[in-house]
């Protein structure tokens, strides 16, 4: 057991490092069933009770690398077509564009430092979904 001097030491290393860890172990007490007990620990079991995400925002797509995960919904269409303009002369401003409207949260990393927003930016077409149906001549 810690003494109050290490509890407070252990206090302050955890708020440093919240911002980056929290959405990956969220994410892991979420798939191990351990989200509700984790909430209720913390006096904020309520937070439950909000709507989901999905609800909100429709699909919701969690991108993981080294460690790092953010957290985003199906852009709209306005959005595809707003990065479309910009995406003819720029690939990159196309990813950025739906990134900036699509981000729910997670790591920054994964779109500021560019290793993380090159590969993220290559799944983009992964949250876009397309339906084509037939046309019959009648």
């Amino acid at each position: 057991m810690l003494d109050v001097e290490e509890l407070l030491e252990l206090e302050d290393n955890i708020r440093k490092e919240l911002d980056d860890h929290l959405p990956a172990a969220l994410s892991m007490l979420n798939r191990t069933g351990e989200l509700e007990a984790f909430l209720k620990m913390l006096g904020m079991e309520d937070l439950l009770q909000s709507k989901p995400l999905y609800q909100v925002h429709g699909d919701v797509f969690a991108y993981e690398a080294d460690g790092k995960t953010c957290y985003l919904h199906r852009p709209s269409r306005t959005t595809i077509a707003a990065a479309s303009v910009v995406g003819k002369e720029d690939p990159f401003k196309f990813a950025e564009i739906v990134l900036a409207n699509c981000w729910l949260g997670g790591d920054e990393e994964l779109r500021t430092e560019d290793r993380y927003f090159m590969g993220l930016s290559q799944k983009i077409s992964e949250i876009i979904e397309i339906k084509v149906g037939e046309i019959k001549k009648l």
